[in-house]
This record gives C-alpha cells, structure tokens and sequence, in this order.
C-alpha cells in the first residue's frame, strides 16, 4: 500500500484557505458563506518551505481571500483586506476578537444563526466569569528560610481589576532559633500550615500585566514539644503572563512575617518571635 502524506506547507495551505474564504465572506457582509472544500496546494516559491506550516497558511488564506473577491466580484475588498494583500507573504492572519464580539451581540438580540456565524462565533471567555486555581511555589530567606507553598481558590474579579481568593499553605522552616538563642541548645526546624486570605490585582487587561497581592491570616507553626500559632503576612509584587485556555503563569518577589506567639522554650522561658524574609515565587494559574 502506497501512502502520501501531506507536507506542514500543504495542510497550512488548505486550513489558510478556509481561514481566508470565510473571512473575506464575513468582511463583505455575506452572512450565508458556505465552508469551500480547498483546492490541491501549490509548490512553494523560493521565499517558501515545504516544511513550513505558517508559509502555506499565509499562501492559502491570500487565495481564500481572493478567490471569494472573484466569485462575487460585486463585492469590493475593503481597505483592510486591500491593504493585507498588498502585504503578501509577510501576511499573519488578522485577529478576529472584533467580529466575534459583532456576532455575539447579533446573537443576543435574537439573530438565528448561520454557518458563517457558526464558524467565527467562539470568542475568548472573560477572566472575570471564571473561578481558577492558583498554585504558588516559592522560597523564602531570613529567619523563615526554607521552601514554601501555597495553593489558592480565588473568586469571580470585582469590578475590573480586584480579585478575592482563599488559600493555605504548608512552609518547612529550617535551622530555626528565636530571637535570643542562648535559651535554646541548638536551632530547630518548624512546620508551618497558613490559612489565609489573598487579595491581588492586575494592573492591565493584556496579556501581560503587572499585579500586587496581599495574603493575610493565621498560621499554625509545630515541632515534637513547639506549638507557636501567629498571624500570618506575605506582600508581593509580579508579572503575570495569560497563556492558552485562560491559564497563566506568574513570577513574583516580596515579603514574608509570621509570628510565633508565645513558643515553650523549656521549663522555665516561654517568649515571643517574630520570623520574616524576602522571598521569590513562581506561580501557575489554573
């Protein structure tokens, strides 16, 4: 059995075509645009690969584009798609968040629908409608040196650019002595649990944006004889970066404090500490 498979260069032609006909559909206002069942791709030009999927996906939206012009030649190409194709082969296909905002609102108002809506209408959801999970991974120096983690459930934004969540999070603290060592005969290491409220925001709506959070609470900090709950602080400053299906990640730098309330030294001292430290974190959205 002989089998031809297709070339990155084909399979970009034919899927650039379909892109490009509907397009062009939509942009002259017809709205009964059927999907075109693509014809056999070209050979590449000398500006082009074979084994480039984006160059036969330029090529094929640029035919798409022009053959629909040509079937309905009644329909002039507006200025943008004139200008597109003058602009050949550096072509990159347009975004088309405008339109589907267009086709959303006819949608609402009652609009039956059509294969050309049908095609075009799956817009990107709005951060503010969805609830996601963020992790953040981090370590902190100073007198809280060791790794940390914390893991948040945040709520529906307010407004614009607010956002609430609810966390906790799990800290190993490591060669830990309070504040006046002499009562201990050596450090010691602490497990620490916070349960917190996170309150950040985003600066920007893009896809970038700088943020500041703010997590507040109690933690409960142990070890074999220590039990040492305190209140529970942790600024930060970032960068968040939105990647695909609404996910991001996020880097980060700040401050860390917990305080150890009154923590059994021996028999005869109990004191109070306080632990800080800047720390770095890497953070996933999910």
């Amino acid at each position: 059995m002989i089998c031809f498979a297709q070339s990155p260069f084909e399979r970009g032609y034919k899927n650039g075509y379909i892109e490009g006909y509907m397009y062009a559909g939509t942009e002259n206002g017809n709205i009964t645009t059927i999907t075109p069942i693509p014809p056999l791709p070209p050979l590449p030009t000398i500006r082009e690969s074979t084994y480039n999927y984006q160059d036969g996906y330029n090529r094929g939206y640029i035919d798409g584009y022009k053959s629909f012009s040509s079937n309905y030649n009644n329909n002039a190409s507006s200025y943008a798609g004139g200008k597109m194709l003058h602009r050949y082969p550096k072509y990159q296909a347009p975004d088309v968040n405008l339109l589907a905002t267009i086709l959303m609102t006819q949608a609402r108002m009652g609009r039956s629908g059509n294969q050309s809506q049908k095609y075009y209408y799956n817009p990107r959801p709005s951060r503010q409608d969805i609830r996601c999970f963020i992790i953040d991974l981090s370590y902190v120096g100073g007198s809280l040196r060791g790794p940390h983690i914390n893991m948040i459930a945040t709520l529906p934004c307010i407004g614009e650019y607010l956002q609430l969540g609810f966390g906790v999070g799990f800290s190993y603290i490591y060669n830990w002595l309070p504040e006046y060592p002499i009562m201990m005969e050596e450090s010691i290491d602490l497990y620490s649990v916070p349960l917190f409220l996170d309150i950040r925001s985003y600066f920007l709506k893009t896809r970038v944006s700088p943020f500041v959070s703010q997590k507040l609470g109690y933690a409960i900090m142990w070890e074999k004889d220590i039990f040492a709950p305190g209140i529970y602080s942790d600024s930060s400053v970032g960068i968040r970066c939105l990647t695909k299906k609404n996910r991001a990640i996020n880097i980060a730098a700040g401050y860390t404090i917990q305080k150890t309330g009154e923590v059994q030294i021996n028999r005869n001292a109990r004191m109070d500490d306080w632990l800080m430290g800047w720390n770095v974190k890497l953070g996933f959205e999910l």
